[in-house]
């Protein structure tokens, strides 16, 4: 499932990705489908910015978001509680000249 949406008036669009098929992980299918909707995202609805929210504990995930392009812009401490503890969630966000000059 990949989601995106927009955050009102302002140009900018929030990224939400799962794979619930484990199998499916490793297999390039969660980097294909972020690229093809980030181009959505800045070339189809002009999009100026996209942000997502990622687990500290997803270290896979946060390396696939940063070899897509985006950046760290910052970390909500202790914002989830999963599996019996606290964890941190990073922002990531992704420019629409950073995308478009790659």
């Amino acid at each position: 499932m990949c989601a995106a949406r927009s955050a009102g008036a302002t140009p900018h669009g929030e990224l939400h990705i799962l794979l619930g098929d484990r199998a499916s992980h490793g297999q390039g299918v969660g980097t294909e489908a972020t690229r093809a909707m980030l181009s959505h995202g800045f070339r189809d609805l002009n999009l100026h910015r996209i942000y997502l929210f990622v687990l500290d504990s997803n270290a896979v995930a946060r390396r696939m978001y940063e070899k897509a392009g985006f950046r760290h812009e910052g970390t909500l401490r202790d914002a989830v509680f999963k599996n019996g503890a606290y964890g941190d969630v990073h922002l990531m966000g992704l420019l629409a000249p950073e995308f478009l000059s790659a």
